[in-house]
């Protein structure tokens, strides 16, 4: 076998069961969230949300990026291995010293008396998860993908399901997820460990690390920036409205997300390849970004409105009761679906272009947009201002993309717009029929029977449309991804 098949025998095989795992990951932390929405209050879920949300900045910033930077270094020596193991637990030793001390001020400033122990607990566990990070880069230059997509599963089906979900049940509150999540990176770490295991001697080369720490550096800085988006509106929230807001919002946000990381996750791990192959055909590389919106749009925009028309009943029946507060806010964060699947996509082909400094000035951008609409939104109008001002910086987010990719490669508005818009007459329709279910014939009067009509409907809708734009769009898919690997021509074949 040539390397050349060798290596796109190893890419398919790796991409396929990274997919694979991350979906299965996906319907595991679904699995969670209903789960412990039932056995924790909103207040202890939202104060572990903000205990986790400061574990995760600490442990970036003490590992800057060295786990990327090995990987893209020529040969693991294993002077390179000391070197970078004294650093990281060097820099561990830090973090952890200063957070242990400031510790009592964090849960002070958020006024939250049990935080101070949960990050305690958390803090703990930094010198550990960065052991594993130069074991991973030895996978992963191994091509190991498979073993590192089951240990991702494993860590987090023993963490949540077996110590957390004991600990809930015996009443810990919000200690039993911040140990939950504590644990996963050590059994992560460990089983990376003992998988590829490295001589765990001091050694201390400045010309090395400063090599090491100038791409790690950057890298850094562009997880710092993703983190904070991702988790900054909790900090924000928890801040001005506490750690009972946290726990609704916070709930709201992950149903939200759900749809559009399923979907949004799955096409930018199928796409990239292809998008990276065809890199220099801009014409190839608009029409998989346009198709990729085309479906996206005829899939979320429904289920937008399908989420904000039963958010209730939606929260009853996956959270239990006492989380109605949350339905106040879940119709604003469903706005957010299509743009946050689309930006996803957007970003894999920005990155098979390498235009990630450009990238990296944009999300920078939606960082500050992230913190400040929801900072503004939450001392202006509560937690419905908060969620509303997180909608606007996804939307923001989504435009910033676009904008980049036009300028790039040349994507017009126009275009854009041609390939939504096949999907918003069936979006209208499904209005429609919602309206006249709802205040037409009044419902059945039965909450879920209500649901599932409504769910029936959105499938119906959605079947057909795609039935009907089925030619067009395969015909606008198939030219786009001439010449691409085999896989992604599959995966679309096959779920078209």
């Amino acid at each position: 076998m040539s390397d050349g098949a060798g290596s796109k025998n190893v890419i398919v095989g790796g991409l396929g069961w990274t997919t694979s795992a991350a979906l299965a990951n996906a319907v595991f932390r679904f699995l969670s969230l209903i789960i412990f929405a039932r056995l924790l209050t909103p207040s202890e879920l939202g104060g572990a949300g903000i205990a986790m949300a400061v574990i995760g900045l600490l442990v970036l910033l003490s590992n800057m990026g060295l786990r990327q930077s090995l990987v893209r270094h020529a040969e693991l020596q294993s002077k390179v291995l000391h070197v970078c193991f004294t650093y990281l637990m060097l820099s561990s030793g830090l973090i952890v010293s200063a957070g242990f001390a400031a510790s009592s001020q964090v849960a002070s400033f958020f006024e939250i008396v049990e935080l101070d122990p949960a990050l305690v607990l958390g803090l703990a566990m930094i010198p550990i998860v960065n052991l594993g990070y130069v074991s991973e880069a030895q996978l992963i230059k191994q091509y190991r993908f498979k073993s590192l997509a089951m240990i991702e599963l494993v860590s987090y089906v023993v963490s949540y399901f077996g110590l957390g979900l004991l600990l809930a049940m015996k009443g810990y509150g919000l200690l039993s997820l911040v140990a939950a999540y504590a644990a996963e990176g050590v059994v992560r770490s460990l089983i990376l460990f003992s998988m590829s295991p490295y001589g765990l001697k001091p050694s201390f080369d400045y010309r090395k690390i400063r090599e090491l720490l100038v791409v790690g550096g950057g890298i850094s800085i562009t997880q710092i920036q993703g983190y904070l988006a991702n988790n900054g509106d909790n900090l924000i929230i928890g801040k001005i409205l506490g750690a009972t807001a946290v726990g609704l919002y916070g709930r709201a946000y992950q149903i939200m997300a759900l749809p559009a990381n399923l979907i949004g996750t799955s096409l930018d791990k199928v796409l990239y390849p292809v998008m990276c192959r065809q890199q220099a055909n801009h014409r190839a590389l608009s029409d998989i970004f346009l198709s990729s919106q085309a479906v996206l749009s005829f899939l979320l925009i429904p289920a937008t409105i399908l989420v904000a028309s039963e958010s209730l009943n939606i929260l009853e029946l996956l959270l239990g009761k006492g989380w109605e507060d949350a339905a106040k806010i879940l119709p604003i964060l469903a706005c957010g679906i299509f743009f946050r699947a689309g930006y996803k996509v957007g970003d894999a082909a920005v990155r098979s272009l390498g235009f990630v400094y450009r990238r990296s000035l944009r999300q920078a951008v939606y960082v500050i947009s992230v913190l400040g609409f929801s900072g503004l939104g939450a001392l202006w109008y509560g937690i419905e201002g908060a969620s509303l001002g997180v909608t606007v910086a996804i939307v923001i987010n989504y435009l910033l993309v676009f904008e980049l990719l036009a300028t790039c490669i040349g994507i017009r508005v126009r275009d854009l717009v041609v390939a939504i818009s096949p999907s918003l007459a069936p979006s209208l329709i499904l209005l429609i029929l919602y309206g006249l279910l709802d205040h037409g014939i009044g419902g059945v009067g039965l909450p879920l029977a209500d649901l599932m009509i409504k769910t029936i409907l959105f499938i119906l809708v959605v079947w057909f449309s795609l039935r009907i734009n089925r030619v067009r769009h395969n015909d606008y898919m198939k030219r786009s991804i001439q010449g691409a690997p085999w896989l992604a021509r599959k995966v679309y074949a096959g779920g078209a």
